[in-house]
């Protein structure tokens, strides 16, 4: 999350609504998203004022980002 939100993306975790806190979202929960699937999930945001080039370059990044982090996690 914090890459990305250097990258200059508007990520984080939870619900807005829920800032700085640890829990997973209402709406997750009933989705039935499992608790430990629930608390790894990432919110991203987008206004009215993002154009298509931006979400195509946050789709692009992404997939590095991940990468990038099951990487560090294996060595």
């Amino acid at each position: 999350m914090s890459r990305l939100d250097r990258a200059g993306f508007a990520v984080s975790t939870g619900a807005a609504c829920n800032s700085g806190t640890p829990r997973p979202t209402r709406t997750l929960a009933s989705l039935g998203i499992p608790l430990e699937e629930a608390l790894a999930s990432l919110r991203i945001s987008f206004g009215m004022t993002n154009t298509l080039e931006e979400v195509d370059h946050f789709l692009e990044q992404l997939p590095h980002e991940l990468s990038s982090l099951q990487a560090a996690q294996t060595a």
